[in-house]
């Protein structure tokens, strides 16, 4: 199912605590599995298989091959994937605000693996275009209609 890609292996990354994780590379087959109303669990779920399959279409076909890794630290929640490739972490999220003063909830983890694994940014991933991210923080923000 891999090769022909409706499965893609992600694996922890090695200075992670989490462990690989499956993700198929259909939203609808995910859809159809779940059999729930959508929530934001669910909402969330396919928001990160839609935008994965978006990511892994678009660079694998100019890059080929492109490696990433799934991420959780002992104390933060988990970061959606790592491209060392690309030096850089993303966190999908489905709604929220940042903080204007500091880091805020959604940031946290973010930031924090971003200095762990020494990359240079992260990305934010959101369908809210106007939250506040403080500036230097080395995190951006990408908002769900970059991949319509």
């Amino acid at each position: 199912m891999e090769i022909i890609f409706l499965i893609k292996k992600i694996p922890a990354h090695p200075k992670s605590i989490g462990k690989d994780v499956w993700m198929l590379l259909d939203s609808g087959l995910v859809k159809y599995l779940m059999k729930s109303d959508p929530g934001e669990g669910a909402t969330l779920s396919l928001a990160r298989h839609k935008i994965l399959q978006e990511l892994f279409s678009h660079l694998e076909y100019q890059k080929g091959r492109f490696p990433v890794y799934h991420y959780r630290s002992a104390k933060g929640s988990p970061i959606d994937f790592i491209s060392e490739d690309e030096e850089c972490a993303v966190k999908i999220i489905v709604q929220g605000r940042g903080s204007s003063k500091g880091t805020g909830w959604y940031e946290r983890p973010l930031a924090g693996a971003v200095k762990t694994l020494n990359l240079k940014r992260g990305f934010l991933v959101s369908p809210i275009s106007d939250i506040e991210i403080p500036k230097n923080t080395g995190i951006g923000l990408l908002p769900w209609s970059y991949w319509s």
